[in-house]
């Protein structure tokens, strides 16, 4: 009898260290057989015990990782050096979401960037509004793959003139040599449509030049030019190279002001109006003055616009991919509103649900199933519902949490 239940004993106890090892790569040996698994998700159900759940949730940050990502961005400096608030996104990507490394890619044009990302489900990149913009009016099979992810960044649009050229404002552009910008970038998009909007009420004529930026300021601090259009992050690491340098302090940044808005805003639906901060800039630009125009530490105002940067991906990429990316950013915006790029410039503060609004084209499935579970759409909302939490998803929990903020209680 004993030698039988010995037989037996053996033969369970290799069964199970053969399952065991079977299904150790997606879940532990407790969780197989207990009734909190569901074998269909591969997940604990809401119920499991706290105790059984970390050798499960090893096994996820093991087995459920990407090897990487690979994110294209544009480039702004000769020296391919990017821009530091982008190594703080990318970090904080790489630590908030499952992938193992990002790789950073940039290319000499936004053209070929939007090329990257249409042609390979797997790749990412930052592009800007206006771009996707143009896109869609002049290369729409170009962005036929494209989807939005989120909101990354905030851009402004900059006047530079040379010192010597006493341009105080826009309008006084006329008869001068201005570099418009490359064809394919923001500075060409945004200086056609400037100088077209002082033209509505002025004679204005200028002897355009096609440069990229880094050319661009070489010439304008040589005097070969007089004034440039730019659109960068701000704080900028070209723009604040370029000032640091300019020992002599030949450059002045003009307003973006005189032009008729309401047309501007009409052509760029996606634009801010905003009043940046000069002193953001490094110590050396401070004071500056040119005719009437006059900024210090004390009065640093600078008007100007903003728009956002999109993080697309190919619109057959994972789901997971996107939703994680989206997920990162929205649970850590703390983190990222409190980095020293954002201190310098408050009008670079990212705000939800704003970052997760695509404007015009898709928003690729996982982010919007990410926005979709904890923004404020519910189908039917019951009558408490929509007394206190708007159109939130109608939960006992959110619920009570407004009554006890508003402090009101049922029957008011």
């Amino acid at each position: 009898m004993i030698p039988h239940l010995f037989k037996i004993s053996i033969i369970i106890l290799i069964s199970i260290i053969f399952s065991f090892f079977k299904y150790n790569y997606q879940e532990n040996f407790i969780t197989w057989f207990t009734p909190f698994y569901n074998k269909g998700t591969v997940e604990l159900t809401a119920g499991t015990p706290k105790y059984m759940t970390s050798n499960l949730e090893y096994n996820y940050l093991e087995y459920d990782y990407d090897q990487e990502l690979r994110f294209y961005t544009l480039k702004k400096s000769s020296k391919a050096v990017l821009d530091s608030y982008y190594k703080f996104i990318f970090s904080n990507i790489t630590k908030s979401t499952k992938v193992k490394k990002v790789l950073i890619f940039q290319e000499e044009s936004n053209t070929n960037l939007l090329k990257k990302v249409n042609e390979n489900k797997k790749n990412l990149a930052i592009i800007s509004a206006p771009q996707m913009v143009d896109k869609m009016s002049s290369n729409l099979p170009l962005i036929q793959n494209i989807n939005f992810v989120i909101v990354c960044s905030y851009r402004f649009i900059f006047f530079i003139a040379n010192k010597q050229s006493q341009i105080s404002k826009l309008i006084e552009i006329n008869n001068k040599k201005i570099n418009i910008g490359l064809k394919d970038s923001d500075d060409y998009i945004f200086g056609n449509n400037i100088v077209s909007n002082l033209k509505i009420n002025n004679k204005l004529n200028i002897q355009p030049f096609y440069l990229n930026p880094i050319d661009s300021f070489k010439q304008l601090i040589n005097g070969d030019i007089d004034g440039m259009f730019f659109t960068d992050l701000y704080p900028s690491t070209v723009l604040g190279g370029f000032i640091e340098q300019d020992l002599e302090k030949k450059l002045v940044i003009i307003p973006i002001d005189g032009i008729n808005q309401e047309v501007f805003r009409l052509q760029n639906i996606f634009v801010e109006p905003v009043a940046i901060d000069l002193n953001a800039l490094p110590e050396n630009y401070l004071p500056v003055k040119v005719k009437e125009l006059e900024y210090t530490i004390y009065r640093p105002n600078l008007k100007t616009f903003r728009y956002p940067d999109f993080i697309v991906c190919n619109k057959n990429a994972e789901p997971r991919l996107s939703f994680n990316i989206a997920n990162s950013f929205v649970s850590n915006l703390d983190i990222v509103n409190s980095s020293q790029f954002f201190l310098k410039n408050g009008y670079n503060y990212l705000a939800f649900p704003s970052i997760g609004n695509s404007m015009f084209f898709p928003t690729h499935i996982g982010a919007k199933i990410f926005y979709n579970k904890i923004t404020i759409n519910t189908t039917m909302p019951d009558e408490k519902c929509k007394y206190f939490v708007g159109n939130a998803k109608c939960t006992p929990e959110r619920i009570e949490g407004s009554r006890i903020v508003t402090g009101l209680d049922d029957d008011d």
